[in-house]
């Protein structure tokens, strides 16, 4: 399906994705987790974007970060340090893991962009004080994003980038309810192309695209024999390899626990 394959695109051809961005005279804000608020990001008129290890070699990220931290966060390390996230605006770190904290350090002492913020939500989020926190580190976000931009985020704006997101994960949800209900109606490969691209492309496209591809897989109908259902657990997959080799060993994802999956909508 036609529609996928831009997904696919934009997550192996990043730097084309970022050429079109920048065309459209926009500035790019690089995020490193879920728990980034993308939409008051987006309001601002950044096009936030999930940063995602390039896999290459690590050799200026050694002199930063042991090598038993997480794979991803060396992986984005060695990629700004020699200079494949030049494109980058800013980047906004929520601080979900000591890995990711020690990196934020890194990113504010080495300096290599014009916008930086840590976001420190709440861990602990069934208390009225976790409440009222949460509502000062946005507004705190909110007032470093309209310092980078000189002007004031005015409440439509936060209130259509909110719709806008909202209808991406009301889509995926969708997707992930079809996938579970008629297991091998998309590949895994598919399925996890559309949730990555979908936090790097243009979202406003991207909504379209996926409600698109909704209503095509609903007409469609499942496999009569589709494998063994499994669930996908672990952090970020950032090898589509895995879920080649899981269908051909017979088995299908109809569901996963990743930090880039199901979680997110």
């Amino acid at each position: 399906m036609k529609d996928i394959e831009y997904f696919h695109d934009a997550v192996s051809h990043v730097a084309e994705t970022v050429s079109q961005i920048k065309k459209q005279g926009r500035k790019i804000m690089g995020y490193l987790c879920s728990y980034a608020p993308e939409e008051l990001i987006h309001a601002a008129g950044f096009h936030p974007m999930r940063l995602f290890s390039s896999k290459s070699d690590i050799v200026l990220a050694e002199n930063h970060l042991q090598s038993y931290c997480c794979s991803l966060v060396r992986g984005i390390l060695e990629d700004s340090l020699n200079g494949r996230l030049d494109f980058l605006d800013g980047a906004v770190f929520p601080h979900t893991c000591d890995s990711m904290q020690r990196l934020s350090d890194i990113w504010r002492m080495n300096n290599r962009y014009a916008f930086f913020a840590d976001v420190v939500l709440p861990a602990k989020l069934n208390t009225e004080s976790a409440g009222i926190y949460m509502t000062e580190v946005l507004a705190r976000f909110k007032k470093d994003l309209e310092t980078a931009i000189g002007k004031d985020i005015q409440d439509t704006e936060i209130k259509s980038s909110i719709s806008l997101f909202n209808r991406i994960r009301k889509t995926l949800s969708a997707l992930y309810d079809l996938n579970s209900r008629h297991p091998g109606l998309i590949s895994g490969r598919d399925l996890y192309a559309l949730v990555k691209g979908s936090m790097i492309m243009d979202r406003k496209e991207a909504a379209g695209r996926l409600e698109n591809i909704v209503s095509h897989l609903g007409k469609m109908s499942p496999p009569a024999k589709p494998g063994k259902r499994l669930i996908l657990s672990g952090s970020v997959c950032d090898t589509p390899d895995i879920f080649d080799a899981i269908e051909t060993a017979g088995g299908v994802l109809v569901g996963d626990d990743l930090l880039h999956g199901s979680a997110l909508v």
